[in-house]
């Protein structure tokens, strides 16, 4: 896996979207009493899930015969963004926008990185690392759910997701700038000649 650079770095551009869906019921229950306003739940379910549907479709029409790094970074900082803007969800019309870019951003997201590594881990690998992938995934979540449950006791809502945002934006912005010196060090580097 080491030498699957696409593999290494999609793995760890995972963790924004699973920064918001491990307390996403959290942020809902949050969100609507932050609104004085039961119904906004519904709302945000619902938009999230149409949303995703919509992005996977989209992913699957655009990306799937394409998944290259590129993209996923794109997405992971919408991702971000949508963390983000949750600072502003005492109003409900901001609220339901991040959850639907949110939405949009994890359906595409996830079936552009499933393509990457079903594609570049040779297929007798598939079975141990998506094994060990779906264990590693529910302890990430677990964590997370703590976690958000930890900061929202503690620090509130509106630092949370700003403090996850940017950690989102920070993961992203790492990972962009280690693939963008690797290609430059791939291009620099000189070409044998076969004669």
């Amino acid at each position: 896996m080491k030498n699957q650079s696409k593999v290494v770095y999609g793995i760890f551009l995972l963790i924004p979207p699973y920064l918001f869906l491990s307390g996403f019921n959290l942020m809902v229950i949050e969100i609507s009493q932050i609104q004085h306003n039961p119904g906004i739940k519904g709302i945000l379910y619902t938009t999230e899930g149409l949303c995703v549907f919509l992005g996977t479709f989209l992913a699957r029409r655009f990306f799937r015969e394409r998944p290259r790094l590129p993209y996923l970074f794109a997405i992971t900082f919408l991702i971000a963004a949508a963390h983000t803007s949750l600072f502003l969800a005492n109003h409900p019309v901001m609220s339901v926008v991040s959850f639907g870019l949110f939405g949009l951003s994890a359906g595409m997201l996830f079936p552009v990185t499933t393509t990457i590594f079903q594609t570049d881990i040779p297929s007798d690998y598939h079975g141990r690392f998506f094994s060990i992938k779906g264990m590693t995934d529910n302890i990430i979540f677990q964590i997370l759910m703590l976690l958000t449950g930890l900061f929202l006791d503690t620090i509130g809502f509106k630092k949370m997701v700003i403090g996850f945002g940017i950690s989102s934006f920070v993961i992203a912005s790492i990972i962009l700038l280690q693939y963008r010196s690797k290609m430059n060090r791939n291009k620099r580097r000189p070409v044998a000649v076969v004669k």
